[in-house]
């Protein structure tokens, strides 16, 4: 699959950064949606929305 750029992040304090819109549009994040983060063999990193009900 070719790589398709979605956007940058800043990591702020404490580790906060903001998830791209075109990456929320993308996933079909809303307002209190999960995120995995999966490290992948060959090093990369994977991010997914959550398939649970993660919102409390």
């Amino acid at each position: 699959m070719a790589e398709r750029h979605l956007g940058t992040s800043k990591v702020w304090g404490r580790g906060y950064t903001t998830v791209p819109v075109t990456v929320r549009r993308v996933l079909g994040l809303t307002d209190g949606d999960s995120i995995e983060w999966i490290l992948n063999d060959d090093g990369t990193i994977t991010v997914r929305k959550s398939q649970g009900d993660n919102r409390g």
